[in-house]
Formats: C-alpha cells, structure tokens, sequence
C-alpha cells in the first residue's frame, strides 16, 4: 500500500500489509515517524520525504486543478507539491493493493495514484466532503467505483470529515 501523508494510518497498514510506502511533506513530522517505525518490524515500510518546493507552477495556482500541485491550507500558499504527488510514480504500474490520499495537494495526487493502483483496488480518499479535491477530477474519479463513504468526527475538532474508499474498474 502507498500513503500520502503518513502517522496513525502508517501504524494501522504496517500491521495489516506486507508493505508500505509512505510519502510525507513535513521535514520534522517524517523523523519523528521514521523514528517510531524502527520499532515497528511487522511489514516492509519504505518512508520518503518530499517537501513542497517555493514558487508556483502556474501564476494562480487551484488547489482543486490537478496540473497545479497547489494545497488548500494557507500555509502552503505559493508553494508547489509536484515532488510529493509523483512520488507514486517511481513504482511501475499496477503495483499497489491500496492507495490513501491524506496529505497535500490531493487532487494531484489522484492523478498520480491511479495508474499504479492495481484494477480492483482500493483508493481511500480522506477528508473527501470537501469539494475541490474532487470537482476537476471526474476523468480519475469515474474509472473508480464507491464502496464506502461516510462521516465520521475530526479528532480535536467540532466537524464532521468524509472518508470515501473507491475501487479501481
């Protein structure tokens, strides 16, 4: 399995899978995980780092345009996540069982993800109630088939987050 931002759920697949592979944008968030996963020797867990890169690649970056490599949080405004969301792309195609997007520029990292997910496998789309990760990627989106989806609370927070598990046609 691949994961797009790594934490709780690296520890949830490393006893599940035979191997994981996460990507992570936070210099200081991937040691402290690097960290805990020697401890962790349950499955094959590759970590790589990939922070965002200052500059847009394109004059006004959309979160929601794939071709953008741009993150919603403002605290990346102006920054680029191309690096991050082709990191999938080192793996030939068809390679992973499971693919979860929670991490940055998601709608770029759906592009990236589909072509090494295996047919008949997962997606796990996290935070998916929020519209542009999804209104610009109906042609990846419609080769996906919904399995799951539902609401669930946000630790440390008052809302609701979406979780959608999709499998590949």
């Amino acid at each position: 399995m691949f994961e797009y931002g790594g934490g709780g759920s690296t520890l949830f697949w490393i006893e599940r899978v035979a191997e994981v592979v996460t990507v992570e944008h936070d210099a200081e968030w991937f040691n402290a995980l690097k960290d805990r996963m020697k401890g962790e020797q349950r499955a094959d867990w590759t970590g790589l780092e990939r922070s965002a890169v200052s500059g847009d690649l394109v004059p006004a970056p959309d979160p929601s345009d794939p071709d953008h490599y741009a993150s919603s949080d403002a605290n990346y405004a102006h920054m680029n996540f191309k690096a991050y969301a082709s990191a999938i792309d080192a793996y030939p195609d068809g390679h992973f069982d499971v693919v979860m997007v929670d991490g940055r520029a998601r709608t770029s990292c759906l592009v990236h993800a589909l072509p090494k997910l295996r047919k008949g496998g997962l997606l796990i789309l996290d935070n998916a109630e929020r519209e542009h990760y999804t209104v610009k990627n109906g042609a990846v989106l419609d080769r996906l088939e919904p399995i799951l989806q539902g609401m669930a609370p946000v630790i440390f927070n008052r809302d609701f987050s979406e979780t959608r598990i999709l499998r590949k046609r």
